[in-house]
């Protein structure tokens, strides 16, 4: 895959290519500098990426419709997205705003679809400013994926090295998360 904007598409969303391609629509929450939002409709999606802080110079495409918005004012439609990705957003948000959102995006995504949540873990290294942030306890995720019945397809926790200047090496902590919505739960709604 293109390295868009020197970002590089997740090796975690690049292991579902195969039930991604031609899924239909995709929303891309958080979507920073597009390079998750390129990548789904590389593969035939409908994308709509969304993020408070879009840089002006995001191409035009004809099935990326690009948002700047907070997603704290985002109406979900309900059951509209085949694909949700939210990378590296959940964990700024409050705890309350977070858990809202997580809910919303349960709402959002069809039956049938999935959904792909890569974020901070309580073992990211955090200031005393931030503890009422979004950071996932362990399994936190785990648990909230089982209480929507979604059908867990990979759940990991890991800590990973990072080195950023000017602070020197450190962990994060950070929890890989893909599901589907069944396709009887719209029956249930």
């Amino acid at each position: 895959m293109d390295n868009y904007f020197g970002m590089k598409i997740s090796d975690f969303l690049e292991r579902y290519e195969g039930r991604l391609r031609n899924q239909g629509s995709a929303l891309d929450i958080g979507c920073a500098n597009g390079a998750e939002s390129l990548y789904l409709a590389s593969l035939g999606l409908n994308v709509t990426g969304i993020d408070i802080m879009l840089p002006d110079n995001l191409p035009s495409s004809l099935n990326i419709h690009w948002l700047k918005e907070d997603i704290l004012k985002f109406d979900f439609p309900k059951n509209k997205f085949n694909v949700i990705v939210a990378f590296n957003v959940l964990q700024f948000l409050d705890l309350k705003n977070r858990n809202i959102i997580l809910d919303n995006i349960s709402q959002a995504l069809s039956p049938g679809g999935l959904i792909f949540i890569k974020s901070f873990t309580q073992k990211a290294p955090v200031s005393s400013d931030e503890k009422e942030m979004g950071p996932f306890l362990e399994n936190e995720l785990l648990d909230w994926g089982k209480k929507q019945n979604l059908h867990i397809l990979e759940y990991q926790e890991k800590e990973i090295e990072s080195s950023v200047l000017p602070i020197s090496d450190y962990t994060h902590g950070i929890v890989f998360f893909a599901a589907e919505k069944s396709r009887e739960q719209n029956m249930m709604m």
